[in-house]
């Protein structure tokens, strides 16, 4: 069952509404966390060739560094696709991991960020990137 209901995703979704960069970047950011229920980590690691738009999947690096791969569903295969076109536009992208921010490649730090901010805006709290037990 999925931890975030259509209507969250909608909300979440409307906090992103432009086609500035950061918007288009952080609106892939979210769907990849809704459709593959990633750790920060994962995403922080993924490069540009993780990214399979041809048959919309993703890989995710776990820290031990197997990969797993993830199929995506249409609105996340799109947003992936608009920010794919957004990043090749950035000067040296490709030097860079997949996510890009103001002073170059994001880590996890930034990815929580703009999740925990996301779902702030929302009026979700950490709904994308909840605390984890372990």
């Amino acid at each position: 069952m999925p931890r975030v209901t259509a209507e969250q995703i909608a909300r979440l979704m409307e906090t992103a509404p432009s086609a500035w960069f950061d918007d288009i970047r952080d609106r892939a950011i979210m769907w990849l966390f809704i459709a593959t229920d990633a750790e920060p980590s994962e995403l922080a690691r993924m490069r540009p060739d993780d990214v399979d738009l041809a048959s919309g999947s993703v890989a995710l690096k776990e820290p031990n560094g197997n990969a797993r791969s993830c199929a995506l569903g249409p609105e996340a295969i799109t947003a992936l696709r608009e920010y794919v076109a957004a990043r090749a536009r950035w000067p040296h992208a490709v030097i860079y991991g997949l996510w890009l921010g103001g002073s170059g490649e994001m880590g996890s730090e930034e990815i929580v960020r703009i999740a925990r901010d996301r779902g702030a805006r929302a009026g979700l709290g950490d709904v994308l990137h909840p605390p984890h037990e372990h």
